[in-house]
Protein backbone atom coordinates (compact mmCIF):
# COMPACT_ATOMS: atom_id res chain seq x y z
CA UNK A 1 0.00 0.00 0.00
CA UNK A 2 3.01 2.30 0.18
CA UNK A 3 1.32 4.07 -3.76
CA UNK A 4 -1.34 5.53 -1.76
CA UNK A 5 -3.90 3.80 -4.09
CA UNK A 6 -6.35 0.79 -4.53
CA UNK A 7 -6.57 -1.98 -5.80
CA UNK A 8 -3.41 -3.00 -3.55
CA UNK A 9 -1.06 -5.27 -5.81
CA UNK A 10 2.57 -5.83 -6.41
CA UNK A 11 2.70 -4.20 -9.93
CA UNK A 12 4.65 -1.33 -10.79
CA UNK A 13 2.41 1.54 -11.88
CA UNK A 14 3.06 5.37 -13.69
CA UNK A 15 2.88 8.37 -11.75
CA UNK A 16 -0.38 9.36 -10.06
CA UNK A 17 -2.30 11.64 -7.56
CA UNK A 18 -2.20 9.97 -4.11
CA UNK A 19 -5.82 10.74 -2.84
CA UNK A 20 -6.53 12.43 0.06
CA UNK A 21 -2.61 13.91 -0.03
CA UNK A 22 -3.29 17.70 0.02
CA UNK A 23 -2.14 20.97 1.96
CA UNK A 24 1.18 18.65 2.97
CA UNK A 25 4.07 20.66 4.08
CA UNK A 26 6.36 17.57 4.40
CA UNK A 27 6.55 14.20 3.03
CA UNK A 28 8.45 11.17 4.44
CA UNK A 29 8.92 7.53 3.30
CA UNK A 30 10.75 5.10 5.21
CA UNK A 31 8.92 1.54 4.77
CA UNK A 32 5.75 3.52 4.46
CA UNK A 33 4.91 7.34 3.73
CA UNK A 34 3.77 9.66 6.54
CA UNK A 35 2.90 13.22 4.52
CA UNK A 36 2.45 16.08 7.77
CA UNK A 37 -0.42 18.69 6.48
CA UNK A 38 0.11 22.41 6.80
CA UNK A 39 -2.37 21.93 10.09
CA UNK A 40 0.20 19.74 11.68
CA UNK A 41 -1.73 16.52 11.47
CA UNK A 42 0.03 13.58 10.14
CA UNK A 43 -1.03 11.64 7.36
CA UNK A 44 0.21 7.69 6.62
CA UNK A 45 -0.07 4.83 4.21
CA UNK A 46 1.62 1.78 3.99
CA UNK A 47 3.41 -0.09 6.42
CA UNK A 48 4.23 2.86 9.23
CA UNK A 49 5.11 2.55 12.76
CA UNK A 50 1.70 3.85 13.88
CA UNK A 51 -0.37 1.38 12.69
CA UNK A 52 0.98 -1.75 14.71
CA UNK A 53 2.43 -4.69 13.30
CA UNK A 54 1.67 -5.75 9.72
CA UNK A 55 1.52 -9.33 9.03
CA UNK A 56 -1.45 -10.34 6.58
CA UNK A 57 -2.46 -8.53 2.84
CA UNK A 58 -5.71 -7.97 4.70
CA UNK A 59 -3.90 -5.45 7.50
CA UNK A 60 -1.41 -3.88 4.35
CA UNK A 61 -4.84 -3.12 2.30
CA UNK A 62 -6.56 -1.58 5.36
CA UNK A 63 -3.60 1.66 4.97
CA UNK A 64 -3.20 1.63 1.36
CA UNK A 65 -4.97 5.31 1.22
CA UNK A 66 -3.86 8.18 3.10
CA UNK A 67 -5.28 7.97 6.85
CA UNK A 68 -5.22 10.67 9.88
CA UNK A 69 -2.99 9.40 12.36
CA UNK A 70 -5.48 9.65 15.27
CA UNK A 71 -4.25 11.77 18.76
CA UNK A 72 -0.95 12.92 16.53
CA UNK A 73 -1.66 17.23 15.82
CA UNK A 74 0.96 19.90 15.68
CA UNK A 75 3.85 17.63 14.28
CA UNK A 76 6.36 19.93 12.70
CA UNK A 77 9.05 17.00 11.24
CA UNK A 78 8.86 13.69 10.65
CA UNK A 79 11.94 10.96 10.58
CA UNK A 80 10.44 7.31 9.70
CA UNK A 81 12.85 3.97 9.48
CA UNK A 82 14.10 2.27 12.18
CA UNK A 83 14.32 4.59 14.64
CA UNK A 84 11.21 7.04 14.05
CA UNK A 85 10.85 10.02 15.72
CA UNK A 86 8.57 13.20 15.69
CA UNK A 87 9.04 16.41 16.45
CA UNK A 88 6.78 19.16 17.82
CA UNK A 89 7.04 22.51 18.63
CA UNK A 90 7.59 21.81 22.14
CA UNK A 91 9.13 18.19 22.21
CA UNK A 92 10.67 15.54 20.60
CA UNK A 93 9.42 11.68 20.95
CA UNK A 94 11.41 8.74 19.84
CA UNK A 95 10.91 5.16 19.36
CA UNK A 96 13.30 2.30 20.23
CA UNK A 97 14.00 -0.46 17.86
CA UNK A 98 11.86 -3.68 17.57
CA UNK A 99 15.53 -5.61 18.82
CA UNK A 100 15.40 -3.25 21.47
CA UNK A 101 11.63 -3.60 23.36
CA UNK A 102 9.80 -4.98 21.20
CA UNK A 103 6.38 -3.27 23.00
CA UNK A 104 8.39 0.34 22.71
CA UNK A 105 5.84 3.76 22.65
CA UNK A 106 7.42 6.98 21.42
CA UNK A 107 9.62 8.71 24.35
CA UNK A 108 10.03 11.82 25.13
CA UNK A 109 13.99 12.37 24.79
CA UNK A 110 16.28 15.37 25.47
CA UNK A 111 16.38 17.21 22.24
CA UNK A 112 15.03 21.13 22.28
CA UNK A 113 12.37 20.70 19.32
CA UNK A 114 12.25 24.83 18.90
CA UNK A 115 16.20 24.72 18.31
CA UNK A 116 16.06 21.65 15.38
CA UNK A 117 17.34 22.73 12.05
CA UNK A 118 17.65 19.63 10.30
CA UNK A 119 17.14 15.49 11.63
CA UNK A 120 18.01 12.23 10.03
CA UNK A 121 18.15 8.93 10.68
CA UNK A 122 19.58 5.56 9.27
CA UNK A 123 20.87 1.89 10.67
CA UNK A 124 19.77 1.99 14.83
CA UNK A 125 19.87 6.10 15.02
CA UNK A 126 18.35 9.44 15.10
CA UNK A 127 20.15 12.62 14.74
CA UNK A 128 19.21 16.18 15.11
CA UNK A 129 21.24 19.48 14.37
CA UNK A 130 20.23 21.65 16.56
CA UNK A 131 20.67 25.91 16.14
CA UNK A 132 23.97 26.37 17.49
CA UNK A 133 25.49 23.64 14.99
CA UNK A 134 26.24 20.83 17.52
CA UNK A 135 24.04 17.34 16.75
CA UNK A 136 22.59 15.24 18.96
CA UNK A 137 21.67 11.41 18.45
CA UNK A 138 19.26 9.07 20.04
CA UNK A 139 20.68 5.63 19.67
CA UNK A 140 23.89 3.95 19.88
CA UNK A 141 25.84 5.40 16.96
CA UNK A 142 27.40 3.81 13.59
CA UNK A 143 27.73 0.10 13.94
CA UNK A 144 31.10 -1.77 12.91
CA UNK A 145 30.94 -3.94 10.04
CA UNK A 146 31.59 -7.11 11.73
CA UNK A 147 29.58 -7.13 14.83
CA UNK A 148 29.15 -9.82 17.57
CA UNK A 149 25.20 -10.56 18.16
CA UNK A 150 25.64 -10.55 22.05
CA UNK A 151 28.21 -7.41 21.99
CA UNK A 152 25.46 -4.74 19.59
CA UNK A 153 22.76 -6.45 21.90
CA UNK A 154 24.17 -4.47 24.76
CA UNK A 155 25.62 -1.53 22.69
CA UNK A 156 22.19 -1.08 20.76
CA UNK A 157 20.12 -1.26 24.91
CA UNK A 158 22.90 1.23 26.10
CA UNK A 159 22.31 3.71 23.01
CA UNK A 160 18.71 4.01 23.84
CA UNK A 161 18.92 5.32 27.09
CA UNK A 162 20.50 8.87 26.87
CA UNK A 163 20.59 11.07 24.09
CA UNK A 164 24.63 12.12 23.22
CA UNK A 165 25.55 15.00 21.97
CA UNK A 166 28.28 14.26 19.02
CA UNK A 167 31.86 15.49 19.87
CA UNK A 168 33.65 18.40 17.92
CA UNK A 169 30.41 19.45 15.46
CA UNK A 170 30.10 22.88 16.55
CA UNK A 171 28.89 24.83 12.95
CA UNK A 172 26.79 21.56 11.77
CA UNK A 173 23.56 22.51 9.10
CA UNK A 174 23.07 18.89 8.09
CA UNK A 175 22.91 16.08 9.19
CA UNK A 176 23.29 12.43 7.45
CA UNK A 177 22.98 9.00 9.12
CA UNK A 178 23.96 5.90 7.46
CA UNK A 179 24.28 2.50 9.32
CA UNK A 180 28.00 2.37 9.71
CA UNK A 181 29.02 5.73 9.50
CA UNK A 182 27.67 9.47 9.85
CA UNK A 183 28.58 12.90 8.06
CA UNK A 184 27.43 16.59 8.85
CA UNK A 185 27.67 19.50 6.47
CA UNK A 186 29.24 22.51 8.34
CA UNK A 187 28.49 26.33 7.65
CA UNK A 188 31.35 26.89 6.20
CA UNK A 189 30.90 23.94 3.36
CA UNK A 190 33.01 21.56 5.13
CA UNK A 191 32.17 18.27 5.68
CA UNK A 192 33.39 16.04 8.60
CA UNK A 193 32.32 12.17 9.42
CA UNK A 194 33.12 9.53 11.53
CA UNK A 195 32.31 5.94 11.98
CA UNK A 196 33.41 2.96 10.62
CA UNK A 197 35.85 3.17 7.56
CA UNK A 198 36.41 -0.16 5.79
CA UNK A 199 36.10 1.22 2.45
CA UNK A 200 36.80 4.50 2.99
CA UNK A 201 33.73 5.75 3.48
CA UNK A 202 35.18 8.76 5.59
CA UNK A 203 36.93 10.39 3.01
CA UNK A 204 39.81 11.36 4.79
CA UNK A 205 42.47 9.04 3.54
CA UNK A 206 42.39 6.10 5.96
CA UNK A 207 40.75 2.74 6.74
CA UNK A 208 40.31 3.10 9.70
CA UNK A 209 37.06 3.49 12.35
CA UNK A 210 37.03 7.10 13.77
CA UNK A 211 34.42 7.31 16.47
CA UNK A 212 35.09 10.86 16.72
CA UNK A 213 34.48 13.07 13.35
CA UNK A 214 37.37 13.87 10.85
CA UNK A 215 37.21 16.57 7.97
CA UNK A 216 36.53 14.43 4.74
CA UNK A 217 39.65 15.75 2.94
CA UNK A 218 38.59 17.86 -0.23
CA UNK A 219 36.58 19.70 1.62
CA UNK A 220 39.47 20.86 4.46
CA UNK A 221 39.03 24.30 5.70
CA UNK A 222 41.86 26.49 4.55
CA UNK A 223 44.15 27.68 7.40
Amino acid sequence: GELGITPYDYNAHPWAPVPGATHVAQLVAGGGVCAIRDDGTLYCWGPHPFTGPHHTREEFIATSSPRAVPGLRGVKRLLLGTVPCLVYADRVECEKPEEVDAHATFQRIDVPAADVVDVAGGGDEACFVLRDGSVRCWGPGPAPYVRDGGWWSKQLRAGFRHVRTVPGIHDAVQVSVMFTHDCVTTRRGHVKCWGDNEYGELGDGTLGRRDEPVYVRWFLPTL
